[in-house]
């Protein structure tokens, strides 16, 4: 007995638009109209999207094991994806990186940075020898993996690292299946069109509702011609706040009237999102979280004419619930490897720019010893250009582990500096250059004066003597702009008495007229600069005037691109 969706193009049609509404991938809904056939149901009957979502809220387990498809014959049956038509990056589901990720690959790459330990260490001996030098002188390809632990099903997640997300290949039409997913793929094609028109009248290419927005990324998932349509687009965004949480990501975007919250969560065989205020969850099936996350974010990235007021890397507040775990920075990775595909052709405009830093290798054993760095490799993909201020923050870890720990570990670190970041942190590139501001909004963070000096304001919640100490030591190495200004918080003024006791011994208070002048001379050619003391700031009054520029990257001498690019080879290994 045949059914009604094969006999009737208006019904099968209906209700594929049902499913396209409901954010079905092609697969998906090929899969859910031919076992409605199968059943004999109609739409009155279905709980589509109830079903689909419950299937898939279970977390995805830790521990998995893990098999190759290839023994698989269904596997194989995969087409020829419109991308060799097209002429993009065929996108594989395996990569270069290795087996698909769970949400404890960052111990596994975690575990590969250790052995790289020995080639660490001769690379700090390099980094040491440049210091000094700078301060003298101023895939193979292969099978998709599959996961399974007593599933229904087996799915294969992609692991593909290529120019941003392309939808998987369609298997090819079965001759058993009531319906073929060509026709579904063409129905979708074809409705995505229709969408992009509503959204694009007059043949403009500027969307100005986040709603609108929202929708391009389900359109640019159906193939790989409307993701490179989509990033045509120039969306109209003030500000891309990044958070990263436990096992879930978000993306909130900002426009002149309105807020929205793009959200990421793993499930045991694939990610629900949940996109804007509505309480519609899609789910990918296949990808991680951490995967839609980042390329959703480069392809926000890589819009037309993209000029941002803020780009914020920022983290979840602590979880009571997830006891001594970090959020999952790892994530950050995955948006680097993106867009390191894209340094040559694209940069960001960013007129402020925030980042929040994690101490999570400093307190978190066995990894002690061993530091997160990714403010330096993600700020290189910023226009130097239109950069204005720099916020870095500080995530609160408090919590994380018990207090007497947390105290006597904090005090140990702070004593022996090594929560400084440093120069693999902060690297000399422009887009560290180039700003007049940087906004430190931690007492704890470790001032590095080497790395700030050059900043026309730089705020901060307080300044201790020590601080200050070390501030005056390296004015005399780094000379300071001539006006620039470090301001601290009104809750917290300078204690200048102390202050003074401590640094009187690298210059003089010699004026009888304001006793709150510090002079001191500057190894530049012995002259002298003049700091004045406020309750909430420190002036630079006088400083020689010296010639600054940052190297590009096109400048820098090939023994150091050479180290930097081990050390972000070490970082994202």
């Amino acid at each position: 007995m045949t059914h009604p969706f094969q006999t009737d193009p208006a019904k099968r049609d209906e209700y594929l638009l049902k499913l396209y509404n409901e954010r079905y991938s092609i697969t998906q809904a090929h899969q859910k109209i031919c076992e409605m056939i199968k059943d004999g149901k109609m739409p009155e009957d279905d709980q589509s999207t109830e079903s689909r979502i419950a299937g898939a809220t279970e977390e995805r387990p830790r521990k998995r094991k893990r098999t190759s498809p290839r023994d698989d014959p269904d596997a194989k049956k995969v087409r020829k994806s419109e991308n060799e038509e097209t002429g993009r990056d065929q996108p594989s589901t395996s990569s270069s990186l290795g087996q698909a990720r769970t949400p404890s690959s960052s111990d596994n790459r975690r575990k590969a940075k250790r052995r790289c330990s020995q080639r660490s260490e001769e690379m700090d001996t390099d980094v040491k020898k440049l210091k000094k030098s700078s301060e003298a002188s101023g895939t193979s390809e292969g099978a998709p993996t599959a996961i399974s632990d007593d599933w229904k099903d087996d799915v294969v997640f992609s692991d593909d690292y290529n120019k941003n997300y392309i939808p998987d290949p369609l298997p090819v039409d079965d001759p058993e299946d009531p319906i073929q997913i060509t026709v579904v793929e063409n129905f979708f094609k074809m409705t995505a069109d229709l969408e992009l028109d509503a959204i694009v009248l007059n043949g403009s290419k500027t969307v100005s509702k986040l709603e609108d927005v929202l929708k391009l990324f389900h359109i640019r998932r159906i193939s790989a011609e409307h993701c490179s349509i989509c990033e045509k687009y120039t969306l109209r965004m003030k500000a891309i706040r990044w958070i990263t949480g436990y096992e879930n990501f978000k993306i909130q975007i900002t426009n002149d009237l309105s807020t929205v919250e793009i959200t990421y969560k793993n499930v045991s065989n694939g990610t629900v999102v949940k996109c804007g205020n509505e309480n519609q969850e899609v789910f990918i099936e296949g990808w991680y979280a951490e995967q839609l996350a980042a390329t959703d974010l480069v392809f926000l990235f890589l819009t037309e004419n993209l000029r941002l007021d803020l780009l914020a890397y920022d983290i979840e507040a602590y979880d009571e619930v997830r006891g001594e775990l970090f959020p999952e920075i790892v994530v950050l990775e995955d948006i680097y490897i993106h867009l390191e595909n894209e340094k040559n052709s694209h940069s960001i405009d960013v007129e402020n720019y925030e980042f929040t830093f994690t101490r999570q290798g400093k307190f978190m054993e066995p990894y002690d010893d061993e530091r997160v760095h990714h403010f330096g490799p993600l700020i290189i993909f910023l226009n130097p250009e239109s950069l204005k201020t720099i916020k870095l923050k500080l995530w609160d870890d408090s919590k994380v582990i018990s207090q007497d720990v947390y105290k006597e570990t904090l005090a140990t670190l702070l004593e022996t500096d090594r929560l400084s970041y440093g120069y693999y942190d902060f690297i000399e590139t422009d887009q560290w250059r180039a700003p007049n501001v940087v906004d430190i909004q931690e007492g704890d963070f470790h001032k590095d004066w080497k790395s700030f000096y050059h900043f026309q304001l730089i705020k901060c919640v307080s300044l201790s003597v020590k601080d200050v100490k070390k501030l005056v030591e390296t004015y005399k190495q780094h000379v300071p702009k001539r006006g620039s200004i470090i301001k601290v918080q009104a809750e917290n003024p300078l204690p200048f008495e102390a202050i003074r006791a401590s640094i009187s011994g690298l210059g003089e208070f010699d004026d009888p007229r304001n006793q709150n002048m510090f002079k001191f001379e500057s190894n530049y050619n012995n002259q002298e600069i003049t700091l004045q003391f406020k309750e909430l700031e420190i002036n630079v009054i006088e400083a020689p005037e010296i010639e600054r520029t940052a190297r590009r990257p096109s400048e820098t001498p090939p023994e150091v691109q050479e180290l930097r690019d081990a050390v972000i080879a070490i970082n994202f290994s």
